[in-house]
């Protein structure tokens, strides 16, 4: 008994003398503004640059990661986008503009304006999950075919990811604007 109650006291003693866990930080929110002029735009202008086709004295010539280098910097630029798109999944809130920010055409006539943005993310925020998550997987498969250096893979991959990108700013964006025809 005299042992059952000394193992008491001392769990007792124990449970007193530990501090207390502080509440884990308030999640904040995040700009969107700031993902994608810091790492989504940045990311996908070097992997759409990365392939295709230009033209120098006269003669096509095809454009396609060679060295492991260049390689090395497309995985760069994947993980970079992947931690933007991690932190707008991760955020309960995403907002279109932190205060101070300035999206792109902002306070011009006819352009999207933030607070419009902000206001089809907010009424459809899992659209906007949806939509960042079909990148995410993009992203997943782009990290993939840069790890077997499959040039076709990549090459796909690109359009994808620009199907992507389109259909997200066609819904949150600019979604009144009329398809060219």
């Amino acid at each position: 008994m005299r042992a059952i109650m000394g193992v008491a006291m001392a769990a007792l003693a124990l449970a007193g003398c530990q501090k207390e866990q502080a509440a884990p930080p308030a999640a904040k929110a995040v700009s969107l503004h700031a993902a994608m002029k810091g790492q989504i735009a940045p990311g996908a202008d070097t992997l759409w640059n990365a392939v295709g086709e230009t033209f120098e004295g006269g003669k096509s010539v095809q454009l396609a990661p060679s060295t492991p280098a260049q390689w090395d910097a497309l995985g760069q630029k994947v993980g970079d986008m992947k931690q933007g798109m991690a932190a707008l999944l991760a955020a309960p809130t995403v907002t279109v503009a932190a205060a101070g920010e300035t999206i792109q055409g902002g306070g011009e006539a006819g352009a999207p304006q933030a607070d419009q943005i902000q206001k089809r993310l907010d009424a459809n925020h899992a659209g906007f999950v949806a939509k960042a998550q079909a990148m995410a997987a993009i992203l997943d498969q782009f990290d993939v075919a840069i790890k077997a250096r499959d040039v076709k893979a990549y090459t796909e991959l690109s359009g994808n990811l620009d199907s992507a990108c389109e259909a997200c700013h066609l819904q949150f964006w600019y979604p009144d604007q009329k398809p060219i025809s």
